[in-house]
This record gives structure tokens, sequence and C-alpha cells, in this order.
């Protein structure tokens, strides 16, 4: 007889890596009337959990542990939220009336009979006046920007510090409530 290659394969083999499993059928009575398939006591389970769901915490439970000093802070985050949220409509106000800013100097009455004299120095005060009214704007849209930076700033720390707060409370609850489980829990 002689001895086949290590890789070489026999007859009857196939091609693929993972070997296949072949099961017995299952009786009559496990298979399902809708599927055909018979239920396993895996499916079983993960369709139950899937038909609970988790438990579901309800807002004030969630804020049942928050003390007077967590408060300050949420109230704060919120503060800057509502500060950072409102900035934008603002902007867009302040930026339309730069837009509108910027055709208003060029709309100036002239008499009949004017010199070219004339002509430069109206223009010149009509300029004088856009520019003047272009720095009030862009010094607002500055102090908007600043604004906006010390509220998303409020908001984004005042979120974090209140949440790593919570959390380390409920960490701590967690633990606890693990550690005085009965034995029987862990396996």
């Amino acid at each position: 007889a002689t001895q086949s290659e290590p890789g070489a394969m026999k007859a009857g083999e196939s091609h693929s890596a993972v070997p296949t499993v072949h099961f017995a059928d299952p009786p009559a009575s496990c298979v399902s009337e809708k599927s055909g398939e018979a239920p396993t006591k895996v499916s079983q389970v993960v369709n139950e959990q899937q038909l609970k769901g988790p438990p579901v915490a309800s807002i004030c439970k969630l804020f049942s542990l928050v003390d007077c000093k967590e408060s300050l802070i949420l109230l704060l985050g919120l503060l800057g939220a509502i500060g950072n949220g409102v900035t934008q409509p603002v902007v867009l106000v302040v930026f339309g009336d730069l837009i509108d800013g910027m055709g208003s100097g060029s709309a100036v009455e002239l008499p009949a009979n004017v010199t070219p004299e004339q002509m430069a120095l109206l223009m010149n005060g009509a300029m004088d006046s856009m520019m003047s009214e272009m720095e009030r704007l862009c010094i607002i849209m500055c102090l908007i920007g600043l604004a906006n930076t010390v509220a998303a700033t409020l908001q984004g720390a005042c979120f974090k510090i209140f949440s790593d707060m919570q959390t380390k409370k409920y960490r701590v609850l967690y633990f606890k409530s693990v550690l005085f489980q009965d034995v029987s829990w862990f396996d």
C-alpha cells in the first residue's frame, strides 16, 4: 500500500477546512409547525430574553441619587447648553445685518447737479459709515463666538462632571449588590 501525501485529499472529502457535523433528525414532537425546524434550547432562551427586554429605569429612578451639588452642576450644564444653542440663530441674524449693511452704504441720494468732487465726498462718507457699521457687527460676532465658546465649554464640562459623579455612585451600588449575592448566583 502506498502512503498518500499529507495535503492530499481522499475520495469523498469536501474542500472546506471546517469539518461538517451531521445531527440526527429531531423527533416529530419537537418540530415547529410554522417553520418546520426544531426549536433549540438556546433559541428559546434568546427569544424569551428578546421578548422581556432589559428592565427599563425611569427618569426619576435615574436621578434619585442626585444631591444638591450635582443638581447645581447639572443646572450649570443646562444653562451652558441653552447658551450654546441660542448663539447659532443669533449669529444668523447678525450675519444678515452684516450683509444688509454692505448694500445700504451704496444707496446714496444724489442731487441733480453734482460735481465729481462732491460725488467723491458723498461716496467716501457712505463708505465710512458702512465700514463703521461692519466693524460694529464684526465685534458683535466675535463676542457671540466668545460667548459660544464659554457656553459650550460649560455645557461639556458640567455634563461630564455630572455623569462621572453619577457613574461612580451607581458603580458602588452595583458592586455592593454583587457582593451580597448568594454564591449560587455566580455559577
